[in-house]
């Protein structure tokens, strides 16, 4: 199904950005990192017309998150 195509193309590109607050504005001393995602799982119903409730997936990352004063667990 489309959905699997969908999934695939995605994770190639797919990079995750942690200790980033702002997107619009380019912050000085690098607080932010770019992750590189493994593996991610949708909802089976992800997609589902006028369905939001279905909109959540997770996603593993290829290696540990180094954390730093902008990077913490939530």
């Amino acid at each position: 199904p489309r959905s699997r195509n969908l999934r695939r193309a995605s994770l190639r590109s797919l990079r995750i950005r942690v200790g980033e607050y702002n997107l619009y504005q380019a912050e000085l001393g690098h607080t932010s990192q770019d992750l590189v995602a493994e593996r991610f799982l949708v909802h089976p119903r992800f997609g589902s017309p006028k369905r939001l409730s279905n909109d959540i997936g997770l996603v593993k990352l290829a290696s540990e998150v180094p954390l730093s004063s902008y990077a913490v667990p939530a």
